[in-house]
């Protein structure tokens, strides 16, 4: 990434249908094809000053798997696992996913890679911001 570029990223509130309650998440997407270094994650994250952030690598568009890498930093070091960080990330990316496909019904799986390994998900459309999860990390 050089000083220029530019991510997108999105604030949001976990646990919590009012905003500016429950607990805040940074959340940067990282498009396909750009690395940035655990220093430059670092940084971003001590710059929100957030519990934690998470960096969404976002897969290739011609991929239709549902399954993302997913790196979760505290303002001063990264974690493996955090429970908050991977539900208000599941939820903001399946919740986009469901309404860009425009699925109303049923239930959306998918897979989250993080350090700790892969997670789980499974989306309840129909009831948006309802998540199930299960690591399958030996946590």
């Amino acid at each position: 990434m050089t000083a220029s570029s530019k991510l997108d990223f999105v604030t949001l509130d976990v646990f919590t249908a009012k905003p500016y309650q429950g607990n805040p998440l940074a959340i940067v997407r990282i498009p396909n094809g750009h690395v940035l270094s655990q220093e430059q994650k670092q940084t971003i994250a001590r710059e929100f000053n957030l519990s934690e952030t998470t960096f969404l690598h976002e897969k290739a568009a011609a991929t239709e798997d549902d399954e993302w890498t997913v790196d979760i930093f505290m303002t001063s070091k990264e974690l493996p696992f955090a429970g908050h960080p991977t539900v208000g990330t599941a939820c903001y990316i399946l919740g986009q996913s469901a309404r860009e496909r425009g699925i109303q019904s049923g239930t959306m799986k998918a897979k989250f890679n993080l350090k700790a390994g892969r997670v789980d998900l499974q989306y309840g459309s129909w009831l948006p911001g309802s998540i199930e999860y299960e690591a399958c990390a030996d946590l």
